[in-house]
């Protein structure tokens, strides 16, 4: 039985009950949703039927918005069979495990609470595999109002296994959303949002008198997923633990303002206890994290995904066989890999060689301009740092964007390795830019005579370059100035340019029209840009030193390396248009096999599947609007006097050729106009219509109507829906459904981790000059936590909710290494910058340096093992939850 789905005008009233949103591309000339469009769409019909997909057009009737809802017996069945682990109650499985199961033989058994040896009871934060067995049920949590444990966020979470596969071809039952998002067959998907939890969590989250440690992180977390909140979660933890050097910094603030001296004899002290505040916080946040991660059932879900060893969509390589289990995968060579690895390195180095000279020319400007005015302004002290500032945020961001197109040049296999580099490249770029000005004033400025003349000057040796002042007030001035202004720009960035960016999206004014036209050919020039740079630098260096690896291995192995897919492709990066690769891509790769679509979508249920139709449809309360049932059978339809019809044999041979090709990259793509209508370009060797493989059907499309019939001998197809829609601006308010803008959460999240702790790793480094800019990392705590939940709230779509262990194995080293910075920094300037020591000889001052160090680090030993990293209860509540798993659920 087939159908016709009907494309409304409105959406419904009940939308919060649907789980995703696919925007689906409209051809202007019928107004119906394109040929590559809808055979994604049948695919959906296919895999949740058509009772639980609903279509509507957006207010300009250029989109068609898909609202999908999973049947609970598919999420139940999914659950299932992915092992997934739900909360399980633990009052009820206390008295389960009292009263044992005699059919099982399972005997009664109880767990003690001994306080002494754990704080957590026994039956706490105990989850359980999902079994559909009736008898338990019961011992699951279930919301509020529910009769089954499974709420929006879990849904979620299977829904993106379902749809978001990393696999070309896709599994039965999935579809691979991010290929055909890459492809421009769809225009977007993601979550809906729900009203009602956004308003709880507005009035909760983003209250004005809200402080960034009391957090409704549960309801975050039922929100966002587990990647999110720990973001939030650790901002919070910092704006706890920073409240101590805010207290105590504010004390030796109020003396040196008092009596009008930076150098104060206070300062040393200050000095220290930051570097032992610094390695007490990071020790108690690994704790935390420990902590955290066992109450959200997070342990080991790194590992379980490096286990998994899913391959990123842009790899290649050579296609062949295994030397472990003989299957099909793509090989990349060590010396190859080693060429692009040395490519990355030497434009990283060029990146900080350059940031680098851009801040010796700031201080050489300065320079230039007392040489001329022949005096010492009061001024260039303030203005320098302003100017050093704005360097710093123009070039994180230029870095930012040249570290991810190296990450994607060095053709990373697996996520975690292309996350974990592109991280480093990041924060080291970053770091050395931003505190390149602040080492340079705290340790070498005094050495530097800028001028002969301007020596005799009578400012004995402050005028080493320095400035006016000594240089600790120069430097203190400079942490001022720098620290403040990114403060006041994050608060900008996050919150009121978004609020801004709002409302002239709301009141759809021509002001907006003309910011959004002049960031469109921003963009452009941006691109244009990144594919000159690519093409130009990348390009020719990586050839260059493909070749070298290739001569190298010929001579040290006597052959030459096998012929991989080009090396170089022009979407190295993100953003660029991808309706212009097609001729570069696929003119190295094989052709294509017959069914392109079946590399990224593949259908595991019928429309007349029972897992779908024994769903309860009034829980979805789409009675009113349940699409119509699709007509009777039809006669082909002919395209130019001709029928295109493939044989069941040739279905099952492209099939089986798709099966054996794994791991292949993505297919050429043509430009937008030919890929939906399904067309052949002069040149390309594409087939002519393309044949999608399952139960016998065949895939026509009437080039002239872009009408699609999907015909076969037992099964009827979907045809694109013939609504007659006039052209009119209906008034559909598309934000309700899909918010205002996309939020990337991976790039998002590694741009705040990067910006928060680079301004901590300043702070904690020179902020014992300026003990009250502690206070200024409170409020960009503040500001961060308050500005990036209001967009999440208020601007931007919803993300799929990811599971995560900790912040990431990365930053966790980054804390580490800012530890000890921390302690370095701050005993070389109470040794060698601070005037207290001014009358100690060097060897006395370097082995005060020296004994600082080792102080610090003998306090860190001890707090090491005083505070273990994975507390005791962790481990013994891990134990626990696999008896309790094995006895109650898998009945052993």
């Amino acid at each position: 039985m087939t159908s016709k789905l009907k494309i409304f005008d409105h959406y419904p009233e009940d939308y919060e009950k649907y789980d995703v949103c696919l925007e689906f591309n409209v051809d202007p000339g019928t107004n119906k949703i394109d040929a590559a469009g809808a055979e994604v769409l049948d695919r959906l019909i296919g895999i949740f039927g058509s009772k639980y997909i609903y279509l509507f057009y957006s207010g300009n009737t250029s989109i068609v918005y898909a609202l999908i809802r999973a049947a609970l017996k598919l999420v139940k069945d999914k659950a299932e069979v992915e092992g997934f682990k739900l909360l399980l109650d633990g009052q009820k499985a206390k008295e389960r495990a009292f009263d044992g199961d005699t059919e099982a033989q399972v005997d009664p058994f109880a767990i003690p609470h001994i306080a002494e040896i754990s704080q957590i009871e026994p039956f706490e934060f105990i989850y359980g595999e999902y079994v559909s067995r009736p008898d338990a049920q019961e011992l699951y949590v279930c919301p509020d109002g529910m009769n089954h444990p499974f709420h929006k966020v879990l849904r979620l979470k299977l829904l993106s296994r379902m749809l978001t596969t990393t696999e070309h071809i896709a599994k039965e039952g999935e579809l691979s959303l991010d290929y055909l998002l890459q492809g421009g067959v769809i225009r977007d998907f993601h979550p809906v949002h729900d009203q009602e939890k956004l308003d709880k969590l507005r009035e909760e989250w983003v209250a004005t008198c809200s402080v960034p440690w009391r957090q409704p992180l549960k309801d975050i977390r039922d929100y966002f997923g587990e990647k999110m909140t720990y973001f939030f979660l650790f901002q919070g933890f910092l704006g706890y633990w920073i409240m101590y050097p805010v207290l105590v910094g504010i004390a030796f603030e109020v003396m040196a303002l008092y009596f009008n001296d930076f150098n104060r004899p206070e300062l040393p002290a200050f000095a220290f206890f930051i570097a032992i505040w610094m390695i007490t916080m990071v020790r108690y946040w690994q704790r935390v994290q420990k902590v955290t991660a066992m109450k959200w059932n997070m342990t080991g879900v790194a590992q379980r995904a490096a286990e998994r060893e899913e391959v990123r969509f842009d790899y290649y390589g050579t296609h062949t066989k295994s030397p472990i289990d003989g299957k099909d995968t793509i090989y990349f060579h060590h010396a190859k890999r080693r060429g692009l690895y040395f490519v990355s390195v030497l434009f990283m180095a060029l990146a900080m060689i350059v940031c680098l000279g851009s801040v010796a020319a700031l201080f050489y400007v300065r320079h230039l301009v007392r040489e001329q005015s022949g005096e010492i302004s009061s001024y260039d002290q303030w203005i320098t740092p302003a100017m050093l500032s704005l360097q710093i945020t123009i070039a994180n961001r230029i870095l930012y964007s040249l570290a991810a197109q190296l990450t994607h040049f060095e053709n990373h296999r697996l996520d975690e390795d292309y996350d974990y580099c592109l991280t480093v490249k990041v924060f080291l770029m970053q770091f050395v830019n931003a505190s390149s000005s602040f080492y340079y004033l705290a340790f070498a400025a005094f050495y530097v005579q800028e001028d002969d003349d301007l020596s005799q000057v009578n400012l004995s040796n402050a005028v080493r370059g320095c400035g006016p002042e000594d240089c600790v007030t120069t430097l203190t001035v400079h942490i001022l100035v720098i620290i403040g202004t990114q403060v006041l720009g994050s608060a900008m960035a996050n919150y009121w340019l978004p609020y801004i960016a709002r409302e002239l999206y709301n009141c759809k004014c021509d002001l907006y029209a003309w910011l959004l036209a002049f960031w469109n050919v921003f963009v452009d020039i941006y691109r244009c840009f990144s594919l000159v740079f690519t093409a130009i630098f990348t390009k020719s260096l990586a050839e260059c030193c493909v070749s070298c690896c290739d001569g190298l291995y010929n001579c040290c192995c006597g052959a030459p390396l096998p012929t991989p897919v080009p090396l170089v492709r022009t979407n190295i990066g993100q953003g660029v248009d991808r309706s212009s690769l097609s001729m570069e891509y696929s003119a190295s790769r094989p052709p294509p096999k017959p069914s392109q679509m079946q590399r990224y979508v593949n259908t595991g249920h019928d429309d007349e599947d029972e897992e779908n139709s024994e769903d309860d449809v009034s829980e979805l309360g789409i009675d009113d609007h349940v699409n119509p049932s699709r007509p009777a059978p039809r006669e082909e339809k002919k395209t130019n006097d001709s029928v295109i019809h493939t044989p069941k044999s040739a279905l099952s041979k492209s099939s089986h050729a798709d099966k054996r090709d794994v791991r292949s990259p993505p297919p050429p793509l043509r430009s937008m106009s030919e890929l939906r209508m399904g067309l052949t370009s002069p040149g390309s060797n594409m087939p002519p219509p393309r044949t999608l493989p399952g139960k016998n059907a065949s895939f026509n499309i009437d080039t002239n109507t872009s009408s699609v019939n999907l015909g076969g001998d037992d099964e009827e197809g979907l045809e694109d829906a013939d609504v007659e829609v006039e052209v009119e601006e209906l008034e559909v308010p598309d934000h309700v459904v899909t918010r205002y803008f996309k939020f990337d959460q991976e790039h998002q999240l590694r741009r705040s981790y990067a910006h928060v702790i680079l301004l901590l790793s300043l702070i904690c480094c020179f902020g014992c000059l300026l003990p009250g800019v502690f206070v200024a990392g409170l409020f960009m705590i503040h500001w961060e936590v308050r500005g990036r939940a209001w967009q999440l709230l208020m601007i931007y779509k919803r993300v799929f909710p990811l599971e995560a262990e900790d912040i990431g194995e990365c930053w966790n080293r980054m804390l580490n290494a800012i530890v000890t910075l921390t302690v370095l920094t701050n005993a070389a300037l109470i040794s060698f910058t601070m005037k207290q020591f001014d009358d100690w000889f060097y060897a006395y001052r370097l082995s005060l340096f020296i004994g600082i160090v080792l102080g610090c680090r003998v306090y860190k030993s001890i707090l090491h093992l005083r505070l273990v990293e994975i507390p005791p209860e962790v481990v013994i509540q891990g134990e626990r939850a696999a008896f309790i798993n094995d006895k109650l659920i898998r009945k052993v």
